[in-house]
């Protein structure tokens, strides 16, 4: 009754494909077969994935022959090289400590951070300003239906809410290339440290500790403002649609592009939504392919969004949302998931598989400023 195909991918681009022989299973029985694929050598800083699907061979008074009855895909493990970068012969930037905040220069690029907070607070390339609110930690979101009316998140964790706003600056340390700060706020410290190339792009580094005492974030990452010019998104991740550590086993990883608005899902009450798990890289640009792409030490969840957190929390309909000067980009390492074995107590919580249950989180990416790029893969690549 069904045909078996199967693709393979180099990153976003088909390789080889092909279907399998014909094969007749009874009920609980399993089958080993053999995907023809054709020997490959590992390109660098690729991934390899095999795409398995399984689609009706012939009609039926429900669907056309060809509708796809399941499908998955699958990460291959294929060695791959290191990226052969240039060598980069450029002077370190400089990096001045004299003023109220930290101004680091270099090739055609502008950094602040601000000594009173600890945080990126500005990053300029050219004559563009792209992030144009503070890189900041993010440890919330805009509650979903579950959360707020499940299991009560904002009661059982609301010391996370606002969290932010009360780090206090315990140390900052300055190096050639890079700006170390000690956050703290009771017996909970975050360590950021910001390195940054004579080019423009800006390493950062985190690392979270949690006092027993304190219960669970409902997120671990970073969030930040950036020109509301850059409408132009793409990612390698998880998509198109929406998906979350416990909802995203239909979602393929693959290269996705469109608008800003194109990705943002809104609900009939505005929420937490439009999240993109297993990215590698989230880029935004404007008409000419220009702006910044964010690329992940390990693989994380990005969002972006065209309102404010603020506006989405409090908004009870879509007709109350607003377009803010700014686009909201959520970095982010780990994330509670959706929940919802019932949606009216403590059940809609998240089993403990997918809730921030450890005391510590340690996680890095990348700020890389893009210039008419016509290959963002290409951008990703030299980056790494």
């Amino acid at each position: 009754e069904y045909d078996f195909s199967w693709t393979l991918s180099e990153d976003a681009t088909e390789i080889q494909s092909g279907k399998l022989d014909g094969f007749s299973l009874n009920p609980g029985d399993s089958k080993v077969v053999e995907i023809p694929m054709t020997s490959i050598t590992g390109k660098a800083n690729s991934e390899y994935w095999l795409r398995l699907s399984v689609q009706l061979k012939g009609d039926k008074n429900w669907a056309e022959e060809g509708h796809e009855l399941a499908k998955h895909q699958f990460k291959l493990p294929i060695e791959t090289p290191t990226y052969a970068k240039k060598e980069n012969k450029l002077a370190n930037p400089e990096i001045n400590n004299s003023g109220e905040s930290i101004v680091i220069n270099g090739k055609g690029f502008k950094a602040e951070i601000s000594k009173e907070s600890g945080l990126l607070i500005s990053y300029e390339k050219g004559n563009d300003k792209i992030v144009t609110s503070a890189l900041k930690p993010n440890f919330w979101r805009p509650l979903t239906d579950n959360d707020e009316r499940g299991w009560k998140a904002e009661k059982i964790l609301n010391v996370w809410k606002d969290l932010p706003e009360n780090l206090k600056v315990e140390s900052i340390d300055i190096d050639v290339t890079s700006v170390a700060v000690k956050l703290i706020f009771k017996e909970l410290s975050l360590n950021l440290t910001y390195t940054f190339t004579s080019e423009g792009a800006v390493d950062v580094n985190y690392k979270l500790v949690i006092p027993e005492n304190m219960p669970e974030p409902i997120r671990v990452g970073m969030v930040m403002g950036i020109s509301n010019n850059l409408q132009e998104m793409s990612f390698y991740g998880k998509g198109p649609f929406e998906n979350y550590s416990d909802r995203k086993g239909a979602a393929e990883v693959n290269i996705f592009t469109g608008m800003v608005d194109d990705f943002y899902y809104n609900y009939t009450k505005p929420q937490e939504s439009s999240n993109h798990a297993c990215t590698r890289w989230l880029a935004l640009t404007n008409s000419v392919n220009s702006g910044l792409m964010v690329v992940g030490e390990q693989a994380m969840q990005t969002s972006v969004w065209p309102y404010t957190a603020e506006n989405i929390r409090v908004a009870q309909h879509p007709t109350e949302l607003n377009k803010a000067d700014e686009l909201t980009v959520n970095i982010t390492h780990e994330m509670a998931g959706v929940g919802g074995n019932d949606s009216w107590s403590m059940n809609a919580r998240p089993i403990d598989k997918y809730r921030l249950l450890e005391k510590e989180y340690s996680f890095a990416f990348k700020l890389v400023p893009v210039t008419k790029a016509k290959n963002l893969q290409e951008v990703y690549r030299n980056s790494k």
